[in-house]
């Protein structure tokens, strides 16, 4: 006889018998007639976003453009964000604001690793053509995508109020805002979809010399200008290209005409200036707009918009842009030479002033007015009162 291994726990079969509970007719086979035979599982189809449909990516894709205005939208359908279009690599400052000089330095010391992509906008994803979403929806599916750490980074946006976002931009030094309707398909090409509102930074500078023109234009070609410091320093502020109509360029070249003079004693920043430039007495002054300062104590953007009068050259002063940017000392080269002389950097806010020019002339005091020479003032008091009508463009 076999025995059973005590050490095994004991085994069980049980069988149901037919007794005076059992309910006649409820075998297996009337049971799943009763219930009924549990029903197939449907596959569901996600979407990434509303609106997307099948579709395989493309060769290439044609960008949506977007065009500048001279203010913000009104309405609650807009959105706000950084004013890229597609996607970008920046590098930032201090302050989180993008510096295009940073990102020219970066990538010409192949130092890639200290800059940022920001991610605005998601076309196609995984077989599914986006294009046909709102905006707003690509925009949630991109932000799932990743957790946005690291060199990646998305492009965060504002609901509504485009007038106050863009007064914010331009007090934290932004160039500008993108304004874009939040519930708008993907379209290429450029429409009223996308807006590029810039902030716009005014200044009255002192106009210090001028290039040649180029191509067919005639006249010159830029309006170089600058700044004094609140210590009297003069600053080189950058070339001003466009916004002139074709009669300001006739008739400012001859006022530049009447006043040449040597490359005036100054600070610069950034790369060296333009060999071609034609200096001239610093007797005339302009008001430009502007996108932003380039980092480098120069304008981005610059537009000639007229001629200013009723304040000597001397009162043109502002704190110096760019601080932290060094500035190289510029001064006029010694009689008989044509050599330009450069300094070492110095501190852009120094105590101490550049050498006086090579002149018995002193310098005027900041706020002291130079004698005025009639015939040059005359004539820029009569182009002034026409400039109002001239052309402006970006």
């Amino acid at each position: 006889m076999h025995r059973r291994d005590p050490r095994k726990p004991e085994a069980w079969f049980l069988i149901k018998c037919h007794d005076e509970h059992a309910w006649k007719g409820m075998g297996a086979p009337e049971i799943e007639r009763e219930t009924g035979t549990p029903p197939k599982r449907k596959k569901v189809r996600t979407t990434p976003a509303p609106g997307a449909v099948r579709g395989t990516l493309p060769d290439s894709q044609a960008p949506q453009l977007c065009t500048l205005v001279t203010a913000a939208p009104a309405g609650e359908e807009w959105l706000s964000e950084r004013p890229c279009s597609t996607e970008e690599l920046v590098a930032l400052r201090p302050n989180g604001v993008s510096s295009f000089p940073g990102l020219q330095a970066a990538l010409k010391a192949r130092r890639d690793d200290t800059l940022l992509f920001y991610a605005f906008d998601l076309l196609h994803l995984d077989g599914w053509d986006l294009r046909p979403c709102a905006l707003v929806d690509r925009k949630a599916a991109l932000q799932r995508r990743s957790d946005w750490n690291g060199m990646l980074r998305f492009s965060e946006h504002v609901m509504g109020s485009p007038a106050e976002v863009h007064k914010n931009a331009g007090e934290l030094g932004l160039e500008g805002i993108m304004c874009k309707r939040a519930g708008d398909p993907y379209r290429a090409g450029r429409g009223g979809s996308w807006l590029k509102v810039e902030c716009g930074n005014r200044e009255e500078l002192v106009v210090l010399g001028w290039t040649p023109p180029t191509g067919s234009r005639h006249g010159f070609g830029s309006l170089h200008v600058g700044y004094h410091d609140p210590e009297g320093r003069l600053h080189y502020a950058g070339g001003v290209g466009s916004g002139y109509a074709a009669r300001d360029l006739t008739e400012f070249k001859a006022l530049l005409d009447r006043i040449p003079s040597k490359p005036p004693d100054m600070l610069r920043s950034g790369e060296p200036l333009d060999p071609t430039i034609a200096w001239v007495r610093p007797e005339l002054m302009i008001e430009v707009q502007f996108a932003a300062w380039s980092g480098a104590g120069r304008m981005r953007h610059a537009v000639f918009l007229g001629i200013s009068e009723g304040k000597a050259v001397q009162d043109v002063v502002r704190e110096v842009a760019d601080p932290t940017s060094k500035r190289d000392g510029f001064v006029s080269p010694a009689p008989g030479s044509s050599k330009r002389i450069w300094h070492s950097a110095v501190p852009p806010r120094a105590k101490h002033p550049l050498p006086a020019p090579a002149s018995d002339k002193k310098r005027p005091e900041p706020g002291a007015r130079e004698p005025a020479r009639p015939a040059t003032i005359a004539a820029a008091k009569a182009l002034a009162r026409r400039t109002p009508s001239s052309a402006m463009s970006s």
